[in-house]
């Protein structure tokens, strides 16, 4: 049944393929055939154009993709076909226009001429040509989607987190894809699972173990995705090499030769100088809108790290408000930002405001292409919690990259880093994927509107649950201790607003907890604040988390226990997670609500909880002295002895 489908595939595809590059060719040939007749004859003329449009076509569809259907999404086989068919109609219409131009024949052109009545008619035939490609396009995927149904796929990964984020990725293609398996990778019936799928998905599994499933699933004929890390990336750019009779994966740091330097300069020469021309109407209408809104100046200088980490001054439109500048609150904008200026808001959406980045390119600060320039506390943020960003700056910052086609706002750092990788892993140019991104940047304008507020995407789709070893893995419990009077504080500070607009310190540790792998939240509280505390913290979670409050009181206590008589406030911790035993079933680590505790600390609770037994049921996360003592004023810290085996031998809390 398979080889049927794919012989039917390819029937399919060669008909349709055939049938659209002949009305490519028929539609060019037809219109500019009206005042140039020659081209229908055998003529010398006929013969140069001809071979002229075949062999460009066939150059550019090897540089941009051809009519690669199933393969790549719909709107990416338009665009490649439609601009190998934009440069195919110019490039043979100027040597059309060439062989038309003969002083010494009464009947030809004088001399040569671009600007005329055939220039119209080129028009013509692409407008009917991009038409004739959306129809064939359109026609192949609904035929191809025919023959061909969803695959059955199963992820195999290492956690519920990583299974949550391929699964987020392939809901996106449900018609080519159906996850019908999510298995860990340790799981007794992991190879009876690949057996009984078409495409394996792996994510985040050992080295070791990876390459073992590789080898399974290339035996028995089984399609691999596998999530790129940073090595993977590496591995792709290796050339193969034979020394003596062994085969070795030759991986080196290629540099930029001195014609790739000179071209790729060329180019960004050329095309920010006609991108100044070309849109200088539209930049001198933004200048003069924003002038007259009166909200500071037209444009807004920033700080940014390009190759090497050198410091340049980007440039852009202003789009916020002058009392909340950019440079002074170091936050990238987010959806729906208060900062920003409704002129700006249309500006963004548009991305009229990076048009004075052009200038940047003349200048030599950024290219067209490549990593965009990051401010440079994101970089330092970034660097700090994914080592590999700081690959990005061996290549020159640029107006667009892989990072902006695929990525969305809310791209991991580290996503974004394997993105712009994979475009140049030795920073060396590649003039193909240079033109795709160039005609693609627009595509991907809408795509930035979406990013998710709290939860990572993962969150957003239906998924199975990871079966690790045999068991499905149970849900994970944060609770979050927010009774506290804060008779020291003043008032109750877990409450208090201290984000840059307004936030609650504990939002920071929902995303965190959420994006680690954390499916319900529960609150201890005390009554007399309940109703602000839910309109600050409760209401802003609950349609992203599952959401339970618990009461902590001065006399919640076991029976035979007591209160001792001077006690005016509860006990703390011990007291207060009793409080919430009656909504505790299952794994839960326990935080402070007015503490910061970090990504990584969630994300290794999280690990351990999924690998709970009643051998190990408890821990402590532990961080470094030196990263938790103050400059400002002094703090208790309590500091843990652990055996050689790194369990807590004792706790010494210090004043």
């Amino acid at each position: 049944m398979q080889r049927k489908r794919f012989y039917a595939t390819q029937l399919m595809k060669l008909c349709f393929q055939a049938l659209l590059y002949a009305s490519l060719f028929a539609s060019f040939f037809g219109m500019l055939s009206i005042t140039n007749e020659a081209i229908l004859n055998i003529t010398r003329t006929a013969g140069t154009t001809i071979a002229t449009f075949v062999l460009t076509m066939l150059l550019l569809t090897v540089v941009y993709g051809g009519y690669d259907i199933g393969v790549k999404k719909m709107r990416s086989v338009f665009a490649s076909i439609s601009l190998a068919t934009f440069f195919t109609d110019l490039i043979t219409y100027v040597m059309l226009q060439i062989m038309n131009t003969n002083p010494n024949n009464p009947e030809a052109n004088p001399s040569f001429v671009f600007w005329g009545e055939d220039l119209a008619l080129l028009f013509g035939a692409f407008i009917l040509q991009v038409l004739m490609i959306y129809l064939f396009v359109a026609l192949g995927y609904r035929y191809y989607f025919r023959i061909n149904p969803p695959l059955d796929c199963c992820i195999v990964a290492s956690s519920q987190e990583l299974a949550e984020h391929v699964a987020a990725k392939m809901a996106t293609f449900r018609q080519r894809y159906r996850l019908t398996d999510v298995v860990h990778y340790e799981c007794p019936d992991v190879k009876q699972t690949i057996q009984d799928h078409d495409v394996v998905f792996l994510a985040g599994i050992p080295d070791t173990e990876e390459a073992l499933l590789e080898a399974y699933c290339y035996k028995h004929n089984k399609t691999i995705y596998l999530l790129a890390e940073l090595e993977d990336v590496v591995i792709s750019t290796a050339q193969q090499n034979i020394l003596d009779d062994a085969p070795f994966l030759f991986i080196h740091r290629m540099e930029p030769t001195l014609t790739q330097m000179f071209l790729k300069r060329t180019c960004d020469i050329v095309i920010s100088v006609a991108g100044l021309l070309l849109t200088s109407p539209v930049m001198l209408a933004t200048a003069i809108v924003l002038k007259a809104s009166g909200n500071g100046s037209v444009l807004f200088r920033q700080d940014r790290a390009t190759i090497n980490g050198r410091i340049f001054q980007i440039i852009k439109f202003r789009t916020m408000y002058p009392e909340n500048r950019e440079e002074e609150n170091c936050l990238s904008a987010r959806k729906d930002d208060a900062r920003v200026t409704p002129v700006g808001r249309f500006l963004r959406k548009y991305r009229i405001d990076e048009l004075p980045q052009l200038w940047n390119v003349l200048r030599g600060d950024m290219s067209i292409v490549g990593p965009r320039p990051e401010m440079l506390e994101n970089v330092d943020r970034y660097t700090r919690e994914v080592p590999e960003f700081a690959y990005r700056q061996q290549m020159k910052a640029g107006l667009t990259g892989l990072a902006q086609i695929e990525g969305k706002y809310n791209t991991s750092p580290k996503d974004k880093a394997i993105l712009d990788l994979l475009y140049r892993p030795a920073a060396v140019w590649q003039p193909r994927k240079e033109k795709v991104l160039l005609y693609r940047k627009g595509q991907a304008a809408s795509a930035h509107r979406f990013i998710s507020q709290l939860l990572p995407a993962a969150r957003r789709v239906e998924h199975k649950q990871i079966r690790e070893k045999g068991l499905i893995s149970m849900d994970k419990t944060l609770v979050i201790m927010a009774a506290g009077m804060g008779s020291r504080y003043g008032g109750n500070k877990q409450i208090d607003g201290m984000g840059p607009h307004n936030e609650v310190l504990m939002l920071y540790s929902i995303y965190d907890a959420v994006k680690a792998g954390f499916n319900k939240v529960v609150f201890i509280i005390k009554h007399d604040f309940e109703e602000r505390f839910r309109e600050l913290v409760g209401d802003v979670v609950k349609d992203s988390v599952k959401v339970e409050y618990a009461f902590q009181e001065l006399g919640d206590l076991p029976a035979g226990c007591s209160i001792p008589a001077e006690r005016t406030k509860p006990l703390g911790t011990v007291q207060a997670i009793l409080s919430a035993k009656d909504l505790i079933h299952e794994p839960f680590a326990v935080i402070n609500a007015d503490d910061y505790y970090g990504t990584s600390a969630f994300k290794t609770m999280v690990d351990h909880l999924e690998k709970l037994s009643p051998e190990k049921h408890a821990c402590m996360v532990g961080y470094y002295l030196k990263n938790t003592v103050s400059e400002h004023g002094h703090v208790t810290r309590g500091v843990c002895g652990v055996d050689e085996n790194g369990h807590l031998t004792s706790v010494t809390e210090t004043y």
